[in-house]
């Protein structure tokens, strides 16, 4: 049975859920002394209905996981369709006091289940919930797998970015420290000083008679000391 037939058994049976539940309704407005009884089943199989719309959200996803658990669900013979058995047959037989309410009037209805029959009922719902509550458990941990592995991924992604960061801010202060390390330009230095320099700055001493003689003489020096006066 593929996911579209799966669906359809699936709403199916949520739809004879429903049926249930209005009969019981009905009862429970005409037979008072079995209200409490009514009331039971009709929670019974309220809570069936809910668990059996999550059953059905399971056709609606194209994972492999949830896929090969649903088929199981629908396969011929298997949960699904012993439900819907099962709900047939409780449908049956509260059709029986509607029929008779047609044809002798509210008066004539009467609710066909004991205590104990219904306390049968709910048992046969509650196995029915209990199974498909174990398979959508089954693929909450397939999802919880596959929400994990994602986050493992995306950590190891994370880690990698991490590391090609430090790496770069690593290159980084290397190449500031080899910088600060190597041998200073002079060059740069004097095209600063030569651009912030004024016209006829130091003239005053290359025109000197003592840097003339100094320039003229070998193996001499020339002491500079103080401001210039």
């Amino acid at each position: 049975m593929d996911g579209a037939n799966g669906a359809a058994s699936i709403i199916a049976v949520i739809d004879i859920s429903a049926k249930i539940f209005q009969l019981c309704q009905t009862y429970f407005s005409a037979v008072k002394e079995a209200r409490k009884d009514i009331q039971r089943l009709r929670d019974g199989v309220t809570s069936l209905q809910d668990v059996l719309t999550d059953v059905r959200d399971l056709a609606e996803d194209s994972s492999s996981s949830r896929r090969s658990i649903f088929s199981r669900l629908i396969q011929h013979d298997g949960p699904v369709q012993q439900c819907e058995r099962d709900l047939r047959r409780l449908v049956a037989e509260l059709g029986e006091g509607e029929s008779k309410m047609r044809r002798f009037g509210l008066r004539a209805w009467e609710w066909p289940f004991s205590s104990k029959a219904i306390d049968k009922s709910l048992q046969v719902i509650n196995d029915h919930k209990a199974t498909f509550n174990l398979a959508l458990t089954s693929d909450h941990f397939a999802l919880t797998r596959s929400i994990k592995d994602d986050i493992a991924r995306l950590g190891d992604g994370l880690a990698d970015i991490q590391i090609e960061q430090r790496t770069l801010a690593m290159g980084g202060k290397q190449q500031k420290i080899r910088h600060w390390l190597s041998s200073p330009d002079p060059s740069s230095n004097h095209n600063a000083a030569c651009k912030a320099r004024q016209a006829t700055t130091g003239e005053w001493f290359l025109k000197s008679d003592e840097f003339e003689e100094w320039k003229m003489t070998s193996r001499s020096f020339l002491w500079l000391y103080g401001i210039r006066k």
